[in-house]
């Protein structure tokens, strides 16, 4: 018997892929986010009809995400310079797509055009 045939008969049931929510990366803790960037963060996400209930927040100085045990398909990283990649624009890595942009403080005073830039690149990655 082979393997596959061992896997359906002992397990009857479906089985089924759950995917990893997509992924924020900040580089401060959630606590030490304002109410003001946590409800602009929300309206950044609603753009691509998300809601912080769907996806997972997550603090570190640097998103290794070819390290990472869980492979999101999409990070959203905010404030956090990576040397030599482009901010606003979606980057695919190892079939992670991902898209640096700048803090959430800087983006609440930046001007439309790069807030622009940032929606249309969420709605690239998003497929919106």
């Amino acid at each position: 018997m082979s393997y596959p045939e061992i896997i359906s008969n002992i397990f009857q049931e479906e089985l089924y892929d759950v995917a990893v929510k997509p992924i924020v990366v900040l580089p401060t803790p959630w606590q030490a986010i304002s109410e003001s960037e946590k409800v602009f963060l929300e309206k950044i996400l609603t753009s691509v009809r998300l809601s912080l209930n769907h996806v997972k927040v997550i603090s570190t100085s640097k998103p290794d995400v070819i390290q990472w045990k869980e492979r999101p398909a999409f990070v959203i990283s905010f404030g956090i310079d990576m040397p030599g990649l482009s901010q606003n624009e979606v980057i695919e890595i190892q079939n992670i797509k991902m898209i640096l942009t700048p803090s959430l403080a800087d983006l609440q005073k930046a001007d439309k055009e790069v807030k622009t830039k940032l929606l249309n690149a969420l709605k690239h990655m998003f497929q919106v």
